[in-house]
């Protein structure tokens, strides 16, 4: 491999989910935290929130299903650096 090239690897996109499911994670402790809060444990409540957990759980099962043969190694993006800079050079004739 030249030492100007620039490769992203494909798990960097698995670092950007695993952030989105720390932030859903602390949104849905808040939310909970709220629900305890304010004493409404209702039945629309209850059933809502567990509605909303399920499809998460659903999700997260999916994900994992769907990903687990995902060589994360693999390159997502590749990049010459000598390439890109003869792209912005003005054309000889």
């Amino acid at each position: 491999m030249n030492a100007s090239m620039i490769t992203i690897p494909l798990y960097a996109i698995l670092f950007m989910y695993l952030l989105f499911l720390l932030i859903f994670v602390i949104f849905f402790l808040v939310n909970a935290g709220h629900l305890a809060h304010t004493g409404t444990f209702t039945f629309v409540s209850f059933t809502a929130t567990f509605l909303f957990m399920a499809l998460a759980v659903v999700i997260l099962w999916l994900t994992w299903y769907l990903l687990s043969g995902v060589n994360w190694q693999e390159p997502l993006i590749t990049l010459n650096l000598p390439g890109l800079t003869n792209l912005f050079s003005p054309p000889s004739f």
